[in-house]
């Protein structure tokens, strides 16, 4: 895919709310493995993501769309949402769901989704990022939460080694968001500290 693409894409949906609110309307909601660890659920720093396995040639056909179910798992989750608050089959539910959101959170859905307090949009070297996160889990407090980061980095030096990476921005002051697409897997990144 190219790489212009989608760092157009992507830029597109931030700083385009028609565009990106047009995209959520007519998104196909796909079953697609989820693998995330939300650290800062227990710990102050540390790092957060979600990665995310597609079918076959998804990314590849529905590219922006399979970016946008990213962005807005990572915020359900971030939000503990049950699925009836953030996936509608058909247009008129999806417009529903935009209402009560902004009902709840006085702010627009996707605004929440798709939210940074600096905008970046670099693209970086995809073997630079197990540097940034090799501090992932520093202050773990138990063998079990030593276990998880274990597997949790396993997992993602493998999918970074040959992952085309960009860095968005940050959501907070002391913190970077990276998102990484390799074949039929998307991957988003936030680590930093938080209170």
């Amino acid at each position: 895919m190219n790489p212009d693409f989608i760092l157009s894409e992507i830029k597109k949906l931030f700083d385009n709310h028609d565009y990106a609110e047009e995209t959520f309307l007519s998104l196909n909601w796909q079953n697609a493995e989820l693998y995330s660890n939300f650290w800062n659920l227990n710990y102050p720093d540390g790092l957060n993501f979600l990665l995310m396995t597609f079918s076959e040639a998804y990314i590849a056909q529905n590219f922006t769309s399979a970016v946008l179910q990213c962005f807005i798992t990572n915020t359900a989750l971030d939000e503990e949402l049950k699925e009836e608050d953030y996936i509608a089959s058909d247009r008129s539910e999806k417009i529903a769901l935009l209402q009560k959101w902004r009902e709840k959170y006085h702010e627009d859905f996707l605004n929440l989704c798709l939210s940074l307090r600096e905008k970046r949009f670099q693209i970086i070297d995809s073997s630079s990022l197990p540097e940034i996160i090799s501090d992932y889990g520093s202050t773990a407090e138990t063998i079990q939460d030593y276990e998880i980061i274990k597997k949790d980095l396993n997992i993602l030096e493998t999918f970074l080694s040959g992952a085309f990476c960009i860095e968005l921005g940050g959501c907070y002051i002391l913190d970077h968001v990276y998102f990484g697409i390799k074949n039929n897997q998307i991957l988003l990144i936030c680590c930093g500290l938080w209170d």
